[in-house]
């Protein structure tokens, strides 16, 4: 889970709270889908030249 996950999370509750389902709707498959989609192409953060995971 990322930063931007949360702050998704937290835009959802808000668009519920307001009514928007639709926004709602989107921004939930945005959160559900990103990260699948991410790790599916190989995309990953913060490794160095070498592929390593930071220490």
């Amino acid at each position: 889970m990322t930063a931007a996950s949360i702050w998704n999370a937290g835009a959802v509750g808000v668009a519920v709270g307001l009514g928007a389902a639709t926004i709602a709707i989107v921004l939930s498959l945005t959160n559900l889908l990103g990260p699948w989609l991410l790790s599916t192409l190989g995309v990953h953060g913060r490794e160095d030249d070498n592929g390593n995971p930071p220490s």
